[in-house]
């Protein structure tokens, strides 16, 4: 977990997950309904900021969870490693890379 006071996930791309992850998910997250009566906190409100600080406003299609622009979500998917194919984080190839420049000292 991260030090961040809040988890934000953009349900478009929560969509765009495999089957298994979103079905793990919904499971978590009704786990933490069941532990939790939230009826006395306050509810709460997402806001899009630029890197400056100044509110924006969301792109839509990040908004448009019933008809997604998939062009639009790959543009920001992790890309597969050249060599091995995995994502950035289960690539084994970063450790081996450090690990030879490492031996090579």
């Amino acid at each position: 977990m991260s030090r961040a006071s809040f988890c934000v996930m953009p349900r478009t791309l929560m969509h765009e997950m495999p089957d298994e992850w979103q079905s793990k998910m919904a499971e978590l997250l009704a786990e933490y309904d069941a532990t939790f009566d939230r009826s006395a906190l306050h509810d709460c409100k997402v806001m899009a900021v630029r890197k400056n600080g100044k509110f924006t406003s969301w792109p839509d299609w990040l908004l448009q969870y019933r008809r997604p622009d998939v062009a639009a979500i790959n543009s920001i998917r992790a890309k597969p490693c050249d060599e091995c194919g995995k994502l950035e984080h289960e690539c084994p190839c970063i450790d081996e890379m450090i690990s030879a420049v490492s031996a090579q000292r």
